[in-house]
């Protein structure tokens, strides 16, 4: 969100031992917040965009034990610059409040600071003038966020161009070969990879390094990947792609 070149980092976080109900089905709890780390920026809520990457350089770092942070539930960050890169690209995507309270959005700002939670305080807002408002009323500026009231967000599907396809003299599919027996990459997975056993079904890459680089991602989500012995094979025959 942003106004006057300044803008909000809101993410959504939640807890792997909390829960709620979404329909009749029991899901984990997740919650919008704004972010904030270090000392000098605990006191903020509206920030510039040199402010945002220092967000994104700290949240990036590991933990002394060398972990990086979840992206999700049971999902790391794979490394520091996956992390950081997470924060540029909400910077790219930033919109005003207007447009996610078009889309059906609440907004609200919400100030804890008093000690009682009966006078913990809800501003609910619908324009970018009333949420900074909102935002120099809280009592502390270290015990107010910004949050949705839903648990999703209503925002327009993103319709990508489709590339244009056309015909070419060859291209390049990953085998896997399993002591003399040889099957093709299908296609990767949640839980791993697919493969199969006829040329036909395989994944069909247009240049070798375009091949080499999804071995490359198959090497960082699949465990004990040493096991695999993918390669890359050249394949003369007419394809679409």
């Amino acid at each position: 969100m942003t106004g006057d070149d300044l803008f909000i980092p809101v993410i959504q976080y939640g807890s792997s031992n909390c829960f709620e109900f979404k329909g009749n089905r029991e899901v984990s709890e997740k919650n919008w917040g704004t972010v904030k780390f270090g000392l000098e920026l605990l006191h903020k809520n509206l920030f510039t965009k040199d402010e945002i990457y220092l967000l994104a350089i700290d949240f990036g770092n590991p933990s002394s034990f060398g972990d990086f942070p979840f992206k999700a539930r049971g999902r790391q960050f794979s490394s520091q610059k996956e992390a950081t890169n997470w924060f540029y690209n909400g910077i790219k995507n930033a919109m005003p409040l207007e447009q996610y309270v078009e889309y059906g959005n609440t907004c609200m700002v919400f100030d804890w600071s008093n000690a009682n939670i009966n006078d913990w305080n809800r501003t609910y807002v619908k324009t970018t003038k009333e949420l900074i408002d909102a935002i120099n009323n809280c009592s502390d500026a270290k015990h107010c966020s910004v949050k949705f009231q839903q648990r999703d967000l209503y925002l327009p599907k993103i319709r990508r161009k489709r590339k244009e396809q056309k015909q070419v003299q060859g291209y390049w599919v990953v085998t896997l070969d399993d002591d003399g027996d040889k099957s093709y990459l299908n296609r990767k997975s949640k839980r791993g990879f697919k493969y199969c056993g006829w040329l036909s079904n395989a994944k069909k890459f247009k240049t070798e390094k375009d091949a080499a680089r999804y071995i490359g991602v198959l090497k960082k989500s699949l465990y004990q990947f040493e096991k695999y012995n993918f390669k890359t094979e050249f394949v003369d025959k007419i394809a679409i792609l």
